[in-house]
């Protein structure tokens, strides 16, 4: 119960009041890694990033299949160490394939790191792309992410290719209208 309804208080961005209930879900099913993952994402979006990635790295020990868990510490582990955030990222989207926030954030780590071995525009505009169908061209955080990379890969014809196609299944014609709005800016 404790830790569906920290599910639910996460959902409506309420963190703050969330991490109590985390702490007495992890005090009553310390093996049970959603409990740690669930205060790892509290505590990620505030002065705690330590203790958020202390309590992922828990929920991994405690299923190194929990995706997710995988997926927020490669996101946490970014800007300070990409090469581990590559790892946790990669090994996050061969367990789920299709989890486009997963797929946006190493698209992004792609295109912003410094260093030769991880930067690959390339890379960053086919996960952009999957990012996009698996969103169905909805996602308009995938749909930047798309732009930007096809930008700095070179691949803008593959761009306008893809978007034309989501234009042409699109139904809602307020997603229509933006897509079309993106591909005259692109």
């Amino acid at each position: 119960l404790r830790l569906n309804y920290t599910t639910f208080l996460l959902s409506y961005n309420q963190g703050e009041s969330a991490k109590e209930h985390c702490r007495e879900a992890i005090r009553l099913a310390p093996w049970n890694p959603s409990s740690h993952y669930n205060l790892g994402l509290a505590l990620a979006g505030t002065d705690s990033p330590t203790s958020a990635r202390k309590h992922l790295q828990t929920a991994l020990e405690l299923s190194p299949s929990h995706h997710l868990s995988h997926s927020l510490l490669g996101n946490l582990l970014a800007n300070g160490d990409p090469a581990k955030a590559l790892k946790h990222l990669q090994t996050s989207l061969r367990i789920e394939p299709d989890d486009a926030r997963t797929l946006l954030t190493l698209a992004n780590l792609r295109l912003a790191a410094t260093e030769t071995d991880l930067r690959d525009p390339d890379k960053a505009f086919d996960l952009a792309l999957r990012a996009c169908r698996v969103s169905d061209y909805a996602n308009p955080a995938a749909v930047g992410m798309l732009i930007e990379a096809a930008r700095q890969s070179g691949r803008k014809t593959e761009a306008k290719a893809a978007i034309e196609a989501a234009i042409q299944k699109a139904n809602d014609p307020t997603q229509k209208a933006g897509l079309q709005q993106v591909l005259e800016g692109l």
